[in-house]
């Protein structure tokens, strides 16, 4: 049994997906840490949240977790970076060594397989892609489709790929990939 954890970080709307492979899968959580708290107030929240996570984690489960977007700005810009290191950092402390990093344009890649789809295509995506799943928002389809880019680096797809459909292979390409042997 491995658990996979998708993170798509942002100052008001997190979004976490964490699903457990075994013969199947099931997805423990998909959630979307909202809020509208401002400076460290907002930031404790979010790691408070990734904490109580982080604790159905053991050795050998994987983190995947969208990189930072250089193209954003904005007054947020800066504190949205910070978040990322500050979540980078609270996994990295906690021990795990497991953590794979998807720039933005690869997780849309394989989610729809064009690296600048927008939003909505992602999210009408995701309702095919996890037939019955509830798709909350576009920050909970991009946290499915990484930790779904997990579970397919570890030789374990909880998405299914036929020959006709978007080659999801080559999203893999500028992927900061673990070594999870």
């Amino acid at each position: 049994m491995v658990k996979i954890l998708g993170i798509d970080p942002s100052l008001r709307k997190t979004g976490l997906a964490l699903v457990e492979i075994n013969q199947s899968h099931e997805w423990l959580t998909v959630n979307v840490l909202t809020n509208k708290l401002e400076g460290h107030a907002r930031l404790d929240y979010i790691l408070s949240e990734l904490s109580k996570v982080l604790n159905e984690f053991k050795d050998g489960d994987l983190i995947v977790m969208e990189g930072a977007s250089f193209n954003s700005g904005g007054r947020n810009s800066h504190m949205l970076s910070g978040l990322w290191w500050l979540i980078r950092h609270h996994i990295y402390s906690r021990g795990f060594k497991h953590v794979m990093i998807v720039p933005p344009t690869s997780r849309a890649k394989y989610a729809t397989g064009r690296g600048n789809a927008k939003k909505e295509d992602v999210v009408a995506s995701a309702i095919v892609t996890f037939k019955g799943e509830t798709i909350v928002d576009d920050n909970a389809a991009d946290a499915m489709f990484l930790a779904a880019m997990g579970a397919r680096y570890i030789n374990k797809p909880i998405d299914d790929f036929g020959e006709d459909q978007i080659d999801r292979v080559s999203a893999f390409a500028k992927v900061d990939l673990p070594d999870v042997t």
